[in-house]
């Protein structure tokens, strides 16, 4: 019987081992884009990767300036990082996925890839999105609470590895721009730019 008992807390913590192991990096995240196709996370392995949540409702909503900034840089950066844009919408919205994609792909320059759009009040709902469950649900990953309900964007930054770096949220405190760059650009360069 002890023997027994031994062998499943054996079997037990290898299964949960294995699982943390799978929930480490993005990479293994089931996702939809925003026209509901399957994406292929896993094809940004080896590369550093920025998410931006950001609310979607109306055109309004969308942080163009802090988008005009990761454009510029991007390019500062020799390209060193992807882009996974992860719109939030509430019951209100009045801009559709396809009006949000098409001004995204009008206005920016550098490569991203749209999640399909999260409802804000289901942002922490674990059945709804692997993606938000993975940046904020999973055992390890947990980040902010009542501020983000506030936040017009919050940013995940996720190292070469696909493992979660950092994340922070828009505040008036925080210069998001200098801290996007203290992160990608090396401190001798940032004095250049």
């Amino acid at each position: 019987m002890k023997k027994n008992v031994s062998i499943l807390l054996l079997l037990m913590f290898m299964n949960q081992h294995f699982i943390h192991a799978q929930e480490h990096t993005i990479y293994a995240i089931q996702q939809m884009d925003i026209e509901h196709h399957p994406m292929n996370i896993g094809k940004l392995k080896g590369q550093q990767i920025v998410v931006v949540n950001f609310l979607a409702n109306t055109p309004n909503d969308i942080p163009f300036q802090l988008f005009f900034s990761l454009d510029t840089l991007y390019q500062q950066t020799k390209h060193a990082f992807q882009v996974i844009l992860l719109p939030k919408k509430d019951n209100s919205a009045m801009l559709t996925d396809s009006a949000l994609k098409h001004i995204l792909s009008d206005m920016l320059h550098f490569p991203f890839t749209i999640s399909a759009s999260v409802s804000k009040y289901n942002l922490y709902d674990t059945t709804k999105n692997s993606l938000v469950r993975w940046l904020n649900n999973s055992k390890d990953n947990r980040h902010f609470e009542n501020e983000y309900n506030h936040a017009a964007y919050k940013i995940y930054i996720l190292n070469n590895k696909g493992e979660l770096l950092s994340a922070f949220y828009e505040h008036p405190q925080i210069n998001t721009i200098q801290l996007l760059k203290n992160i990608f650009i090396p401190n001798n360069q940032n004095d250049h730019n």
